[in-house]
């Protein structure tokens, strides 16, 4: 695409590239579709300061409200990742604590098994039921910093 001419009339806007079929117009007309080619962008959870400036005009107070809507809206997005966090770490620990009696109640049943039975294998099942256990920790401990980084 070639470049606008430096003209008189087209003073600052030398280095704007025009398709070829605008190189055809004359330059007066040329400054008039320059000046017509606009486009703004705003990005941002509020809306620009111009048109928070035209919300006030449609209605006095309004852009004030949209603001205060938006920082509720923060405030409601900030505490519900803070509970999340809180109900996440308290599901954690009641799984460790149910874990742990889990535990002690398949040690407490294996050792009364073997003092009734006098049997070796109740033994070899306590160590078998604690190796799973531990096995299934492990895993689930690390697949959790996994997830966390």
């Amino acid at each position: 695409m070639p470049k606008v001419k430096d003209n008189k009339e087209l003073k600052g806007l030398s280095n704007i590239t025009l398709p070829k079929e605008l190189e055809k117009l004359p330059p007066k007309e040329k400054k008039e579709l320059i000046q017509i080619i606009q486009a703004t962008r705003w990005s941002g959870p509020i809306p620009s300061p111009k048109d928070l400036d035209e919300y006030n005009k449609i209605e006095k107070g309004f852009a004030d409200r949209i603001i205060k809507l938006t920082e509720k809206e923060q405030d409601h997005r900030h505490n519900f990742n803070f509970e999340l966090m809180k109900n996440e770490r308290y599901l954690r620990v009641l799984g460790l604590c149910f874990a742990f009696a889990i535990i002690i109640i398949l040690l407490f049943s294996t050792i009364y098994l073997y003092y009734i039975s006098k049997n070796e294998g109740i033994v070899i099942t306590l160590i078998a039921e604690i190796a799973v256990i531990a096995g299934l920790f492990i895993y689930w401990s690390g697949k959790g910093k996994k997830e966390e980084t």
